[in-house]
């Protein structure tokens, strides 16, 4: 029988109850983000929505609506992972970098060492246990990202550490992926090769990328192109450019066997490198100056102009002269990947994929079959264990003064602050009285205010030796009063990486999915369709994923409102999250 091939799909005009049913999701999915944002957790009235919206509750939308709206929703997730990656300080991440894998790898073992007490509550094997473990030891990515956001932490120092953790349990949670499906329930054979493959391919997109843009980079400096097109320095190109790498790389990524989620963070990382870096031409520009072309983009363009070019400018009449004027600047304007994204890409993504990326999850929660007794007192307490495995990583940045990683972050700093401090004695020392105004700020903002009714005689006595001494003893009083500001004075940094380490969202539940489709579950209940470790396991998802980003949220609050009473009262305790927190 041959096939029938469809020339064109015929454009025909949807129902008004369809039209309704999209406008209203929409609608709830926006309102709802934004009435729970002031906790950070509006996603998990979108999760809501789609359980609401979805087969689990009224099923106003077709399983094809259902599907449609998922493969929107990861779109989405794949953009809000970029840009994470294009919030990421480089500094930062390459200097905490030990610490993201030792927090990554707390909140794997964790929850899988944790999910084996399953073989006393729910009376599963151990490899039973062990697939419930894979399920619940990896991160949403997409969560974590938007709670980062939501919160204003994600170019913070612990925003940058939580994402690296996070990225890292996705890369495990992929190797888990295919662990589990490829795992036969009668069958312990493992191939390696399944396990190997996307650690080795991520390795190799670690090192070769960057190696690739370094020598990118140091081509472009050494010696230019020979001619440049203006166009790929507009808005438009750059989009063009930056979509161009962003879906290239996540290709690649597919095709080599490694997360998608990953590359897409990778993309971002290295445009904020090529960013940092300079080797745009519009820096190499001896005429280009960025600061005054993007906080002012009324004053007169570059000498290059022409004098034709400049009568356009003086003329406002004609709208077309202003698309003139307004390509000639944006030709002579550096943009930045946040730019870009920002101009182009925000409020689409936040408006409509993003909420369609949570909604999306609500789809996938059985929630009819979860309140069975049996089930939910289960569900419960797994839930309890999981949240706890993930809370243990916020142990990391509770560390002993004896520790080693203490020892040598203080070293450090210290060492930093010495080495500044006694540069500027010694320039006090040869310069004698006169180097006052050669101590820096820093100093000079820590000295009391001197008397102004000192007389001439105090003034003599004041260009002695004894305004050295004291100016050497405001200066070795720096050094402790600099460290003081950067040490951590709560455990308000623990508790926000371990909460925001909560949510497990997209991955945890394509991992239990392929679990139960396979029968690493076990067999299915007859009234409830699934198997009863697989609503157990579904109970604990849904519950880290909403409890997670409220915690997360109800603490930022927290913070933020100590911060804002600490600098009302010039305590000099601005930051209760120490080097950890806000900017």
């Amino acid at each position: 029988m041959v096939a029938t091939v469809t020339v064109s799909t015929p454009y025909s005009e949807p129902t008004i109850v369809t039209t309704l049913i999209y406008a209203s999701l929409f609608c709830l999915l926006n309102i709802s983000d934004y009435v729970l944002n002031f906790l950070c957790c509006g996603l998990v009235g979108q999760i809501f929505i789609g359980i609401a919206y979805g087969s689990p509750g009224a099923g106003w939308l077709s399983y094809q609506s259902q599907t449609e709206l998922i493969d929107l929703g990861y779109l989405g997730l794949l953009l809000l992972v970029y840009e994470g990656g294009l919030c990421t300080d480089m500094r930062m991440l390459w200097r905490d970098l030990y610490m993201s894998a030792l927090v990554a790898a707390v909140g794997i073992t964790g929850p899988i060492a944790l999910s084996f007490l399953l073989c006393e509550i729910a009376y599963a094997s151990k490899k039973q246990a062990f697939a419930a473990g894979a399920a619940l030891c990896s991160t949403s990515l997409g969560t974590t990202l938007m709670v980062l956001r939501t919160s204003g932490l994600a170019s913070s120092r612990l925003g940058v550490l939580l994402t690296n953790a996070a990225m890292l349990d996705d890369l495990v949670g992929l190797v888990m992926v295919q662990l589990i499906s490829d795992q036969n329930p009668g069958s312990s054979h493992i191939e390696k090769s399944k396990i190997i493959r996307p650690i080795g391919v991520s390795c190799a997109f670690i090192v070769i990328i960057p190696l690739a843009c370094i020598l990118a980079s140091t081509l472009l400096k050494t010696s230019p192109p020979k001619f440049e097109i203006d166009w790929f320095r507009s808005r438009h190109g750059k989009l063009f450019l930056h979509l161009l790498g962003l879906f290239s790389l996540i290709t690649g990524a597919s095709y080599a066997g490694t997360s998608n989620l990953f590359a897409a963070y990778l993309a971002g990382t290295i445009i904020t490198w090529f960013d940092s870096a300079g080797t745009d031409a519009s820096r190499r520009d001896p005429h280009f100056s960025p600061e005054a072309t993007v906080t002012n983009e009324n004053t007169a363009l570059q000498p290059a102009i022409t004098g034709a070019s400049q009568a356009i400018i003086e003329d406002t009449t004609t709208g077309v002269d202003r698309n003139v004027v307004s390509r000639s600047r944006d030709s002579k304007r550096y943009f930045s990947g946040r730019d870009i994204y920002a101009y182009y890409l925000e409020q689409p993504v936040s408006r409509i994929l993003k909420p369609c990326f949570f909604a999306s999850i609500g789809f996938s929660i059985p929630i009819r079959s979860l309140f069975n007794g049996a089930v939910a007192w289960r569900g419960l307490v797994y839930a309890v264990l999981m949240i706890v495995g993930k809370l243990m990583c916020g142990l990391v940045l509770i560390r002993p003064g004896l520790s080693f990683f203490t020892a040598l972050d203080r070293h450090g700093e210290r060492t930093t602050a010495d080495i500044h401090l006694r540069h500027i004695q010694a320039r006090i020392a040869t310069a004698g009285p006169s180097s006052t105004a050669a101590v820096p700020p820093r100093v000079n903002a820590i000295r009391p205010a001197q008397p102004a009714s000192r007389n001439s005689n105090e003034d003599d006595h004041s260009t002695g030796p004894n305004t050295t001494e004291s100016t050497t003893a405001v200066a070795d009083d720096t050094a402790p009063r600099a460290v003081e500001q950067l040490k951590t004075r709560s455990l308000y940094p623990a508790a926000l990486l371990g909460s925001a380490m909560v949510a497990r969202g997209e991955i945890g539940l394509l991992i239990s999915s392929i679990a139960e489709s396979n029968g690493s579950f076990g067999d299915a209940d007859m009234n409830a369709g699934v198997s009863q470790l697989f609503l157990i396991v579904t109970w604990a998802i849904l519950l880290c994923t909403i409890s997670g980003p409220l915690v997360t949220g109800v603490l930022v609050q927290r913070v933020k409102r100590l911060q804002a009473n600490e600098r009302s009262r010039d305590t000099g305790r601005a930051n209760p999250l120490g080097i950890w927190g806000f900017r």
